[in-house]
């Protein structure tokens, strides 16, 4: 239902001509990939995603960054240093991102 209630709320925002970008910790992980990228709504940060196939990789773990159509994602990575190991058990996920404008 969570899912759900997500894509109305990204679907709304976009019919409106807002980018959006929806981040978290999805433990559903495959369930909740394919169901914000098969449509071509929203795209993953890491690059998959393009409504054809629903396969995410392993490397994301369950940890996602989504944007919708529009926004353009670069250097998606995850850091794993000390510093991330002492403060959580989940990589830093970061990515730039280009928003148009």
């Amino acid at each position: 239902m969570a899912v759900d209630r997500e894509l109305k709320v990204v679907r709304h925002l976009h019919s409106m001509g807002q980018s959006v970008v929806v981040t978290g910790d999805m433990n559903d992980r495959e369930d909740v990939f394919c169901r914000f990228t098969s449509d071509g709504l929203t795209q993953a940060s890491s690059g998959q995603g393009d409504g054809a196939t629903c396969v995410p990789t392993a490397e994301n773990g369950i940890d996602w960054i989504f944007g919708t159509a529009g926004l353009t994602f670069a250097d998606d990575g995850a850091d794993r240093d000390s510093l991330v190991r002492a403060t959580s058990d989940h990589p830093f996920r970061h990515v730039r991102m280009l928003v148009p404008g």
